[in-house]
């Protein structure tokens, strides 16, 4: 599990706008190893991510572990430790930090591998990994290449949105309509954090209902 510290300042409340957009910014930039970001998800038309449909007598507990599921596996493969989160009826909260020393570890191959785990390789990065001759101007592209996948590999923003996109693919299969599953845009806030102090000492107004913490297996 990751540590989780105690606030000292809320430099970036929630908000609305310009503010949120900072706020993403922030939880994104390098050197924000002590920056925890709170990400709200909210569902429209009236979709289900948990609990019972009254009017309609269907219930949606197993999204909630579409939801877990798919936390564990972006967190195996990202740079950015999810230290708690919460599913309710009709919307998300996800508590998340930038883990900068990881991603500063990864060599070319790692971040090559990793991102393969989630999306479409290229052809350089396919014959990398077979071991196939790259001419220069071929190696070149990989190592741009490479250095915007580590780069989006400790990016919130990149983590939320393949989070929301997968789970809205299979809410919109299972209820068989297409469309918008999601509100635009998660809500997000940064906290600023002291190191040393351990996951019971947060206090309550950090912890939505229900909210559990998870890490990657291993």
């Amino acid at each position: 599990m990751p540590t989780i510290y105690l606030p000292v300042s809320l430099p970036f409340p929630a908000a609305e706008g310009p503010r949120r957009d900072q706020a993403s910014q922030y939880a994104d930039q390098p050197g924000s190893q002590h920056v925890f970001c709170h990400c709200a998800s909210r569902c429209v038309r009236r979709a289900f991510l948990c609990g019972e449909d009254r009017l309609t007598g269907r219930f949606f507990e197993r999204r909630r572990g579409w939801i877990e599921d798919r936390l564990l596996e972006l967190a195996g493969v990202f740079a950015i430790a999810v230290c708690a989160f919460a599913v309710m009826p009709s919307h998300t909260h996800v508590v998340q930090k930038v883990d900068e020393v990881l991603a500063a570890s990864w060599s070319e191959r790692d971040v090559i591998e990793r991102w393969h785990a989630l999306f479409q390789c290229t052809a350089q990065s396919q014959s990398d990994l077979a071991g196939v001759f790259l001419s220069e101007v071929e190696q070149d592209l990989l190592e741009e290449q490479g250095v915007l996948w580590r780069d989006r590999l400790t990016s919130i923003s990149w983590f939320v949105g393949r989070l929301n996109e997968h789970i809205a693919r299979k809410a919109n299969e299972e209820d068989r309509c297409a469309g918008r599953f999601w509100e635009g845009r998660s809500r997000r806030a940064c906290r600023q954090f002291w190191s040393g102090l351990k996951l019971a000492q947060m206090p309550g107004c950090a912890w939505p209902r229900n909210s559990r913490p998870v890490s990657a297996p291993g």
